[in-house]
């Protein structure tokens, strides 16, 4: 059977499946096909800073008025919502628990604005810098911050663990400052340290001297080196070895458990590391891959001499990286492509996928890892100055890009600008103040998206995005002529005739076009 009848076959099983579907469920199917509603679009939570806070004092004697509080950062876990606020304090709020909001304070200087917030999967652990150089470690059962001291330069990007961290240990993590450094870090919870002791801290790896942007984001992932990849990709940033207890204080009891320090040893021999790291000025992405300790990977980095890094045109205030779960479709061309990447450039969308698999061998490179890389170049109207995002999230088609009076949608495929939306409008459309736009936030654990203003929260809805991935990758397909590119043409290809009939028309030309070059 050839591909055509593959396809041709494949078509008349979706039409019969269709015509057997009892009919609410072929009413669900017309509807899916008409393809009427925006992919995204916003929907105001009822929640607000103002209801989540107490309102400001009275003037002071002084004179001095206090600004209400408004939202600069927020990140999410599993419904639970971090936010920092510009008068440095911490608000903690279960979108599952009673609806009330738990207000922590950072700092007494009401100028002193909460710059960046991490946490933990578990939504146990939080890492927040201020704008004064500051930073902090909190804990969910704590309302006692505790201040971090002992690194050069403030904090700029953490990755957690996500394989080994407890909810009362971060256990090792890794930290970028803006000074260009990487420590490892670990804080424990213990009956009488309820705000977090300080396990480790020690620096790893310092950036080339020429970046001078410090480091901005960090991702980090565990592999077997006897077997397969990661598998679907766990985001996780050091392992356990250094967690040994007479590793880092040489004055603990020598009684402590052989077996299970041996065992750990062992663990962490059979496991390699892969690290991504990024710069603003100039703009790196940076990948590590290797031993399976993090202090060692990169004392063999320094001790070969070898620096791995993509350089990308122009300077940005922070470049990020981004990362989505592609789905479960696979295609001839794309196997195991299922966690994908992005980092914003001047120029636009670096991205790419991870080959994870590439991994697993001892003696493989990073290179090998960051595949079918590209740029999707930002478009501006004739009426939009060219302007950086405020900020960007990604999906497994789309680039949602934020602006400050506009939400762009570009197509990661053909980098197309597919929905953009007045924010004004989107912002404005309740009775309520919905305030200026902070940035999205992922819930990577429910796989939410959420757009955060200073006052307010809007959920993302995503409605088939995939809708006309289809059609896109077919016209590259024929841009590029490469026959392989169809096929993952047909995959995205729904029940609707007309869209085989047009990728059949589109194949047969191109292979009539390559037939008539050949002869």
């Amino acid at each position: 059977m050839d591909l055509f009848e593959e396809w041709r076959m494949d078509d008349v099983h979706n039409q019969r499946q269709k015509k057997a579907a009892p009919p609410q469920q072929q009413m669900q199917l017309d509807h899916e096909e008409e393809d009427i509603a925006p992919m995204f679009t916003l929907q105001r939570l009822d929640w607000s800073v103002e209801r989540c806070a107490p309102p400001p004092p009275p003037p002071s004697k002084s004179g001095l008025k206090r600004l209400p509080k408004e939202i600069s950062k927020a990140v999410v876990v599993n419904r639970l919502f971090i936010f920092g606020t510009t008068d440095g304090t911490i608000l903690r709020w279960n979108m599952d628990g009673s609806g009330d909001c738990e207000e922590i304070e950072l700092t007494k200087k009401p100028d002193d604005n909460i710059k960046h917030l991490f946490v933990d999967p578990t939504g146990n652990h939080v890492i927040a810098s201020l704008k004064n150089g500051e930073s902090f470690y909190l804990h969910s059962r704590s309302t006692k911050p505790k201040k971090i001291s002992k690194l050069q330069g403030s904090i700029e990007a953490v990755g957690f663990d996500k394989a080994l961290i407890t909810d009362t240990s971060t256990k090792s993590f890794l930290v970028g400052t803006s000074s260009g450094r990487l420590y490892e870090m670990a804080f424990e919870i213990t009956g009488k340290e309820s705000s977090g002791k300080e396990r480790v801290c020690q620096l790893v790896h310092n950036l080339d001297e020429s970046s001078t942007g410090g480091i901005t984001s960090i991702y980090f992932e565990t592999f077997s080196s006897e077997g397969g990849g990661g598998g679907e990709g766990d985001a996780s940033v050091v392992d356990g070895l250094h967690q040994l207890p007479d590793e880092h204080h040489p004055g603990s009891s020598s009684n402590s458990s052989s077996i299970g320090r041996a065992s750990l040893v062992h663990a962490t021999r059979s496991r390699r590391l892969f690290v991504m790291c990024t710069t603003s000025s100039p703009t790196r992405l940076y990948h590590f891959l290797g031993s399976s300790s993090c202090s060692q990977l990169f004392q063999d980095y320094k001790a070969s001499g070898a620096s791995s890094f993509v350089e990308l045109p122009g300077s940005v205030e922070r470049s990020e990286l981004l990362f989505c779960q592609n789905s479960n479709k696979k295609t001839t061309i794309l196997p195991d492509r299922n966690q994908a990447f992005g980092l914003l450039t001047k120029q636009g969308m670096y991205h790419g996928s991870l080959l994870l698999n590439n991994a697993s061998s001892a003696t493989a490179s990073s290179d090998g890892v960051l595949v079918e890389c590209g740029m999707v170049p930002f478009i501006h109207r004739q009426y939009q100055q060219r302007r950086a995002p405020i900020s960007i999230i990604m999906t497994e088609f789309h680039f949602l890009l934020l602006y400050s009076d506009s939400l762009v949608v570009q197509s990661k495929i053909s980098g197309e600008v597919q929905q953009e939306e007045n924010l004004f409008l989107l912002l404005t459309s309740s009775s309520e103040d919905s305030g200026e736009a902070v940035g999205f936030a992922r819930d990577q654990e429910r796989n939410l998206l959420w757009l955060v203003t200073t006052t307010g929260l809007f959920q993302i809805t995503v409605t088939q995005e995939d809708r006309v991935a289809w059609q896109l990758h077919l016209d590259k397909a024929v841009r590029l002529q490469d026959g392989r590119l169809f096929d993952i043409a047909h995959q995205f290809c729904k029940t609707e005739v007309s869209q085989s009939v047009s990728l059949f028309v589109a194949v047969a030309v191109s292979v009539f076009v390559s037939v008539s070059v050949y002869l």
